[in-house]
């Protein structure tokens, strides 16, 4: 992440996300999207350090997660936090059918 962009200022986009797991349990984890200009500089993936039993639990570790890299990985640029809960219908459609964007 700490790459040298030579346009402008860099972007990230934080989404704190669920993966559900076998046997009805959930990991809660962050897509992490830094773009500089129209190129996209990095992307990646961080997951929290618990299994939880709830999809609540879960989601609110990435939360936790997302406001803990805005404030250590993304303080060269600009940082937009979105939410699993906020997801539009269409993201949990296309969630439930493997195909994610």
């Amino acid at each position: 992440m700490n790459q040298v962009v030579e346009q402008g200022t860099v972007q990230y986009v934080l989404k704190s996300r669920v993966l559900d797991l076998p046997e009805g349990q959930f990991r809660g984890y962050v897509e992490v999207q830094a773009r500089g200009g129209r190129e996209m500089v990095d992307s990646r993936l961080k997951y929290c350090g618990l299994i939880r039993r709830t999809w609540l639990e879960a989601v609110e570790d990435a939360e936790r997660l997302a406001d803990g890299l805005r404030g250590t990985d993304c303080h060269d640029g600009e940082c937009f936090v979105f939410s699993a809960r906020s997801a539009s219908s269409l993201d949990s459609l296309l969630n439930v059918f493997g195909r994610v964007r």
